[in-house]
């Protein structure tokens, strides 16, 4: 069950994921992963009392990857709440997964917060399990800032680091218009401590 915090556009499948859910908290974004998964003609399910915008699926009903997929509100500052837990809970996520998601030290300590919540939510509800997993991809624009969010996690109790990847494509850059070139942007886990469920 893999989540994605802060959905984007909307990837098109996770082939081997049981289900997806992608996660915003802004309205509008949250019309636009609608709109794209429609668009891809992934049916899926939104989780609020809008409508959304194209194919709602029948109950149980797959995506082309036979995952089911929902479209959900999360927001970082407001994680700690009943209500956003109880969701969270709901969702069930085994995988963690974000794109470009520390770049204003604003949202630093919520989504460390957030993460955090997510592991807990995990351990308790799947005690012996596999622990959560956590990949996050980064363009590191500023070093202080990622540091400020290692620094952040340590404060929760996760680890952050570095995976390895393979060498960039020549030329390729991870924006073409922001002109940041393919070496800047890593590849990282957050995790626990060894030996901590």
């Amino acid at each position: 069950r893999v989540l994605f915090l802060s959905g984007g556009v909307a990837l098109r499948r996770c082939t081997r994921a049981q289900a997806v859910v992608q996660t915003d908290y802004l309205p509008a974004v949250l019309d636009n992963l609608a709109h794209n998964l429609a668009l891809n003609g992934i049916p899926f399910m939104m989780e609020s009392k809008q409508q959304p915008t194209g194919v709602a699926p029948e109950d149980g009903e797959a995506g082309p990857s036979g995952s089911s997929v929902q479209v959900g509100c999360l927001d970082w500052a407001t994680s700690g709440t009943p209500e956003a837990k109880a969701m969270m809970r709901e969702w069930d996520a085994s995988v963690l997964l974000g794109a470009d998601l520390v770049y204003d030290h604003s949202v630093i300590d919520p989504l460390a917060h957030t993460i955090r919540a997510f592991f807990d939510i995990r351990a308790a509800a799947h005690p012996g399990a596999e622990p959560l997993r956590c990949i996050l991809v980064a363009t590191i624009r500023n070093e202080k800032t990622f540091e400020e969010f290692r620094q952040h996690c340590l404060r929760q109790g996760l680890c952050v680091a570095e995976l390895p990847s393979g060498p960039p494509c020549p030329g390729a850059r991870a924006f073409p218009q922001l002109h940041y070139p393919r070496e800047l942007v890593k590849l990282y886990t957050v995790s626990l401590p060894s030996g901590e469920p």
